[in-house]
């Protein structure tokens, strides 16, 4: 037998010491080891995925949310040519409905800047989604010239009546 055995002595009981058996002396004791702190604490997972992030933007640190973070570096490691991030990152765009192509049901319009904006909206509730022809939008641009001195001329005579 290869392993210690200690003959009982007067002081101890009958105990081999070896390995896993400590001596007596060396053994944990009711109270001792890591102490409880009572009951565990939830982690709250909402609350930490909602923290702001402190992140360097230029020579500024600023606080984005941890989503933005993850994009960002995603986005980056896509730029770089990692596969996995690139169809990470292409379907988070999918999930943003950045994918898409325009239907002609998409409800965003974008008015032209030589356009006023009036003319457009009329255009659009009464001949719908354009284009539309150049003498149509000559026929609505003259109606709302009408439209506008006429009201222009009430506006000016509610004034002079009411004493404003």
């Amino acid at each position: 037998m290869t392993g210690k055995i200690r003959k009982p002595s007067e002081n101890s009981s009958n105990y081999d010491v070896g390995y896993g058996k400590p001596p007596e002396h060396a053994r944990f004791k009711p109270g001792q080891g890591r102490r409880s702190t009572g009951k565990k604490d939830d982690i709250d997972v909402l609350a930490l995925l909602n923290k702001p992030l402190p992140a360097k933007r230029g020579e500024r640190v600023i606080k984005i949310h941890p989503y933005e973070a993850i994009l960002i570096g995603m986005s980056k490691r896509a730029l770089q040519g990692q596969v996995r991030a690139i169809k990470a990152f292409l379907q988070e765009c999918d999930k943003a409905g950045l994918l898409k192509p325009l239907s002609s049901h998409d409800p965003v319009i974008t008015v032209p800047k030589d356009v006023d904006s009036t003319i457009f909206c009329a255009l659009l509730r009464r001949y719908g989604r354009p284009p539309w022809s150049e003498e149509l939008y000559k026929t609505v641009e003259e109606e709302h010239r009408r439209d506008r001195e006429r009201l222009d001329r009430l506006l000016e005579e509610a004034k002079k009546q009411y004493g404003q």
